[in-house]
């Protein structure tokens, strides 16, 4: 199982939502990822 490529796919994802350090409720919908560590 390759649940690691997923992870990068949701991180990059992110990333380019939110390019600059978001503030803490922002980081919200991110935490709610599932399993994301």
């Amino acid at each position: 199982m390759t649940s690691t490529t997923s992870r990068v796919a949701v991180r990059v994802t992110y990333l380019s939502t939110f390019p600059l350090s978001p503030p803490k409720n922002q980081t919200l919908p991110y935490v709610k990822l599932p399993e994301y560590d």
